[in-house]
């Protein structure tokens, strides 16, 4: 018998069930036959209602954002590594510190890249108005620096793509489309010409009434 190769995702902002994460990256990769581990901080009671995808909780008990930005990322590391996966594929960019250290001790490790983070940093309340645009520089260079090391990338938008291909050539987009199999079955063209003629019908009649 194979034995499957296991994939760790890690997120310590994110809720354990995120449409884009569990539901479309780690599903897909349970399809495609893999061991899948979901790394949440904070995820409660939350269970994988999936096979082959197994949710494991980070509890972490600490008072405002800077505390939960430090301690967050290497608590998620360290259960992250008790899985020896063969992947590493992380979400939030807190994460990144964390994922050089698992880096340089050989693992392979993805950032998922969402959202275009030093350009979010400048509209962040919790930041002091003044400091954001040094906040947000400081950002780019930090990714842009780790980019460059990262196994590889995965990003929404060309914007993103084309800022970090410029450190690291290992760059592929997942876009956040639906799955069909979540949208209403389409009904056929004669259904829907009965149904657009019984309402001519019914406000034809309407005028009459």
């Amino acid at each position: 018998m194979v034995e499957k190769k296991v994939v760790c995702h890690i997120t310590t902002v994110h809720i354990p069930k995120d449409i884009r994460i569990y539901h479309k990256e780690c599903k897909s990769l349970a399809d495609a036959g893999y061991d899948v581990k979901l790394v949440v901080v904070n995820a409660g009671e939350a269970v994988s209602d999936y096979a082959g995808v197994e949710i494991i909780n980070v509890p972490l008990d600490v008072r405002g954002k800077i505390k939960r930005i430090i301690n967050a990322p290497r608590r998620a590391r360290i259960a992250a590594e008790k899985c020896k996966a063969d992947i590493y594929h992380f979400h939030d960019p807190e994460f990144l510190f964390s994922a050089l250290k698992m880096l340089h001790r050989g693992a392979i490790v993805i950032y998922d890249s969402h959202e275009d983070v030093p350009n979010q940093v400048r509209s962040k309340y919790w930041i002091p108005r003044i400091i954001r645009p040094l906040i947000s520089s400081l950002v780019f260079w930090i990714e842009m620096r780790i980019a460059r090391k990262l196994s590889a990338i995965v990003t929404v938008v060309d914007s993103i793509a084309n800022r970090f291909l410029k450190m690291n050539q290992n760059v592929v987009q997942v876009r956040n489309f639906p799955n069909l199999e979540e949208l209403p079955t389409p009904c056929s063209w004669s259904l829907k010409s009965q149904c657009s003629m019984l309402c001519r019908r019914f406000h034809e009649n309407k005028r009459y009434i």
